[in-house]
């Protein structure tokens, strides 16, 4: 529900990892990036290449985990 998560990430306090498959059919990699825009709190984007719906760390465990690591770096 993109107006659902656009809106809680309005008023998250927390930091948000947002992880988005580039080729997902499921849900629009758009819909990811405006959910990023939305958001106030610190934030990440990582828009996996190639990855269908929910296979962004299959496709590329390496640069995912990458990714991850830097997010937690910038919060922790």
């Amino acid at each position: 529900v993109e107006g659902g998560a656009v809106e809680a990430v309005k008023r998250s306090r927390l930091p948000v990892l947002i992880i988005h498959g580039e080729d997902d059919r499921y849900v629009p990699v758009e819909m990811g990036k405006k959910v990023y825009e939305a958001c106030t709190s610190r934030k990440m984007l990582y828009i996996a290449p190639g990855a269908a719906h929910g296979i962004s760390f299959i496709s590329d465990p390496k640069t995912y985990l990458e990714k991850v690591n830097e997010f937690l770096k910038t919060v922790l």
